[in-house]
């Protein structure tokens, strides 16, 4: 079988890192016919917040990212992480260790002025398997010969000799476990057999595999993915709208866009830039997974955010606006999806390009003739006019016509202010779809408030 995981510390916001590892390892799992499971990793007990979980919880629900089985939490497993420590001892695969903090320091400083490349412990306390009565941790001790393999499918295998690895630390004074000892029993007891992950974690692998290894545990492949960068090629910062993923949402960008996006974050499919989730879990494989740096690029999110908008519906645009819309019934929602959809590509740019619908733009006279010196009074006053006279919306453009023809005008001499006066910008949606969405009484009342 294929089990893969998403492990999130509750400790902030889900950004938009997490958020691709997360897909990844959801896409790979669908991909494969396996399993994804959602494990909260709340050992940090000063920074796990259940906001945060909450928040982590809720982003995966607006993505329509379902994990299977129940969330796991590393916080209520701490019974089971002493299982594991006292079964290593009782085997002399770990040990207590009592070294004070003065001595971990004084010897760190003799490797270093020794010129060693990297600190380790000297195994001082290795003879000690009985609880000591102060305060201790527990190491685990580490063989002298042999490697250390994993396979990563990204990166290529990964080795280490053992004696390059340090008696590192499980589980610390308080008895509480540490992070790379709780997550290789997790990922043990949940069957997890492919684990994805951020490129950062790559250092943490050869003691997760060391420790499955002293403990006869299978070992999972590890799929290490490589960093995301900005628009500058530096390090996505947290201090950006990324660091909160839910920003997107709030903002009313369409779930499946974002997804896109992330999905094109090291991983193609030939030339093709837009993806349907089914599209995703059909393509989506290890072989496609790319070694390089991927860049988010805000502008090709937008452009991809338009993209997924113009295919929606009215209808469609209705149900999922309204949040955006909470004091409009369906027609008026529509109406705003017929002057919204292939213009916009989020729900607050369509509140905040149909607001005049609720406001007419307040233009005076005297800013009309100034930025339109060839319409006349008359022009507004004949088309109000015409408007009434016919009482059909589909007619609207081509009484505009006919009146800029009958003042000798072309017709952008008339259209271009009617835009304006009905919507406050030249730049706005087709004049039919205005029509229909205002209706001719309100069209009327407001080119002759403009006159």
């Amino acid at each position: 079988m294929f089990h893969t995981r998403f492990a999130p510390s509750p400790t902030g916001f889900l950004h938009l890192g997490s958020a691709r590892t997360a897909l990844f390892s959801w896409l790979l799992a669908r991909h494969y016919g396996g399993t994804c499971a959602l494990r909260i990793e709340d050992t940090d007990k000063l920074r796990s917040t259940p906001e945060y979980v909450q928040l982590i919880i809720e982003g995966f629900l607006w993505l329509g990212l379902d994990f299977d089985g129940p969330v796991v939490y590393q916080s209520q497993r701490e019974q089971r992480y002493q299982e594991v420590i006292d079964d290593l001892l009782a085997k002399g695969h770990a040990y207590y260790c009592t070294c004070s903090s003065e001595r971990l320091a004084k010897l760190r400083e003799q490797q270093q002025l020794s010129g060693a490349a990297h600190w380790h412990y000297d195994g001082h306390c290795r003879g000690q398997t009985q609880r000591p009565g102060a305060p201790a941790v527990v190491r685990l001790k580490t063989p002298s010969e042999g490697i250390i393999k994993a396979i990563d499918r990204i990166q290529g295998q990964i080795e280490l000799p053992w004696e390059a690895m340090d008696d590192w630390i499980i589980q610390r004074s308080d008895a509480s476990a540490t992070y790379n000892f709780a997550v290789v029993v997790d990922d043990h007891d949940q069957q997890i057999t492919h684990v994805v992950r951020g490129g950062d974690h790559t250092a943490n692998t050869p003691k997760q595999v060391a420790l499955s290894m002293l403990l006869g545990w299978d070992i999972p492949e590890f799929c290490h993915l490589p960093l995301i960068l900005d628009d500058e090629g530096a390090k996505l910062s947290k201090r950006k709208k990324s660091a909160n993923m839910l920003q997107y949402r709030d903002e009313g960008f369409l779930a499946e866009a974002l997804i896109n996006a992330i999905a094109r974050l090291g991983w193609s499919f030939g030339d093709q830039e837009l993806f349907s989730l089914p599209e995703l879990i059909e393509n989506f494989s290890f072989e496609r997974l790319n070694k390089s740096p991927s860049m988010f690029n805000e502008e090709k999110f937008h452009w991809i955010a338009r993209q997924h908008f113009a295919g929606m519906s009215c209808e469609v645009f209705s149900q999922r606006s309204k949040n955006f819309f909470p004091e409009l019934d369906e027609q008026q929602r529509q109406g705003r999806g017929l002057l919204s959809i292939g213009r916009v590509e989020s729900f607050r740019q369509a509140a905040e390009q149909t607001a005049f619908i609720d406001q007419a733009p307040n233009i005076s006279w005297v800013q009309l003739s100034e930025k339109y010196p060839q319409l006349k009074a008359e022009m507004l006053t004949d088309l109000a006019t015409a408007l009434e006279e016919s009482a059909q919306t589909e007619d609207f453009f081509m009484n505009i016509k006919r009146v800029a023809k009958s003042h000798g005008v072309g017709v952008k001499v008339l259209a271009l202010p009617v835009r304006t006066i009905l919507t406050g910008t030249e730049q706005s949606p087709d004049l039919k779809n205005i029509a229909i969405v205002l209706g001719l009484t309100e069209i009327v009342r407001r080119l002759r408030a403009a006159v």
